[in-house]
């Protein structure tokens, strides 16, 4: 899991470093942007299966959709 406040950005080659490791590693990553309604262009999509945005759910929504999504 990866939170942030999506103020800063990553560089493209750890974008595609990570998304490497995660495929050899078999592990997946799911991103909460804690953005409080606030339009960011910064985005966990080049490294993360999923990305929640607080200002779209209620908390307890995004622990409901990825426990779901462990079980599948």
């Amino acid at each position: 899991m990866f939170i942030t406040d999506g103020v800063c950005s990553i560089s493209d080659k750890f974008a595609a470093d990570f998304r490497e490791k995660s495929q050899q590693l078999n592990f997946k990553v799911t991103g909460i942007i804690i953005d409080a309604g606030v339009d960011m262009d910064f985005s966990l999509t080049p490294f993360c299966e999923k990305v929640y945005r607080l200002s779209e759910m209620t908390g307890d929504n995004i622990a409901t959709d990825i426990i779901t999504s462990f079980v599948r």
